[in-house]
């Protein structure tokens, strides 16, 4: 008599952008705000997706910016200083 034994392996799919996000723009000294789409991001095995924010560089958002992950909105007021950033 014999057994045969195997062992699943799952693989992890990465998310992917389901939709492009589109470029904003924020006025000095005017309230920003900006919630992206909750499907934006897909995950092919419907796994739970949690999101962060941060510059293109890896550092941290601006000080004037901030980021809800919880409600995937960004908010915010820049002011004269703050000019391209």
């Amino acid at each position: 008599m014999f057994a045969i034994r195997g062992t699943a392996v799952s693989v992890n799919a990465a998310p992917t952008v389901a939709i492009q996000i589109p470029n904003q723009s924020a006025t000095v000294g005017t309230a920003f705000t900006y919630q992206f789409p909750a499907n934006t991001f897909a995950d092919a095995d419907s796994d739970p997706l949690t999101y962060t924010a941060e510059e293109s560089d890896g550092t941290a958002l601006p000080s004037w910016l901030a980021f809800n992950a919880g409600t995937r909105t960004f908010t915010g007021t820049p002011q004269s200083g703050d000019t391209g950033s």
